[in-house]
């Protein structure tokens, strides 16, 4: 999908090359955004998943959006964690 809007906007078609750049920079931005948002959680370090299986899918996350929020820092250690599992699963 990412891919297809990338091409609209663009006005041409995506090479195999550039797909292959733009998703190893959404994987790198996934990366810097989880990272940031662990650093941001602080030392509440009882709430992020050990494992990368255990941390939350960007789409459980935003389904709990709504209670958990990103001002918490159990919602920030959430969101870090998600987008880690974007990033390196």
């Amino acid at each position: 999908m990412a891919l297809s809007l990338l091409a609209k906007q663009e006005g041409a078609t995506i090479t195999a090359e550039q797909a292959e750049t733009f998703r190893a920079l959404r994987r790198l931005g996934a990366i810097l955004c989880g990272t940031m948002f662990l650093w941001l959680a602080g030392d509440d370090a009882s709430v992020v998943p050990q494992r990368l299986d255990d941390a939350p899918t960007l789409q459980q996350f935003y389904a709990t959006l709504s209670t958990a929020g990103l001002r918490t820092p159990t919602g920030q250690a959430m969101f870090g964690a998600a987008m880690l599992r974007v990033g390196i699963g």
